[in-house]
Formats: C-alpha cells, sequence, structure tokens
C-alpha cells in the first residue's frame, strides 16, 4: 500500500468515526451497526497491507487513537441503549397506570 493509499485509509477511518459518533448522538442503532461494519473492514484492509517500516509506527499511532475513540464511543451508545430502554419502561408503566386509572375511574 502506497503512503498516499494509507493517508486515504486512515481519512476514510477518520470520517467514519465521526460518523459513528454522529450516529451514537442521534441514537440511529442501525446506522451505528453499519458504521461499525465499515470501520472494521477497513481496518483489516490497511493492517493487511502495511508493511513492517516506518509506516507501521504512524499505523499503530493512529490506531491507538481510533481505538481509544471507538471504545468511548461504543461505551456512549451502550450507555444511551441502557438509558433509552429504561426510559420507555417508565413511559410504558405510566401509560398501563393512567390506563388503569381511567379504566377505574369510568365505574364511579
Amino acid at each position: 500500500m502506497s503512503m498516499s493509499e494509507m493517508d486515504e485509509s486512515l481519512k476514510a477511518m477518520m470520517l467514519t468515526l465521526k460518523q459513528f459518533r454522529a450516529a451514537t448522538e442521534s441514537q440511529d442503532w442501525e446506522q451505528v451497526s453499519e458504521l461499525d461494519s465499515e470501520f472494521r473492514g477497513e481496518l483489516e484492509r490497511v493492517m493487511s497491507t502495511v508493511p513492517q517500516d516506518e509506516d507501521t509506527t504512524r499505523l499503530v499511532a493512529f490506531l491507538e487513537r481510533a481505538d481509544a475513540i471507538y471504545d468511548l464511543v461504543k461505551a456512549g451508545a451502550k450507555k444511551n441503549r441502557e438509558e433509552i430502554s429504561k426510559e420507555l419502561g417508565r413511559l410504558s408503566k405510566e401509560q398501563k397506570a393512567a390506563a388503569s386509572y381511567e379504566q377505574s375511574a369510568r365505574w364511579i
């Protein structure tokens, strides 16, 4: 892989990470899953073509930063998903309670 090809791959991975973050913030879990696949595919492609020289040092530094970002975004996605699930559970309980109250009020 030439230096310019590696630079393009790194730019593509950074763009994917930014899109991954945006999808997480907007809670678009389907898009998160698709971007995860894209990122992993590009990462595997780059790793399979990197020669063992100075490019390796650049790639490892980038991948360490990208991995840290990726882990933070995944943790945020998991937290958001859990919070949404809890809120939906609360909402469901409130709706059931309101429906029960409404039903009992009809009998009065």
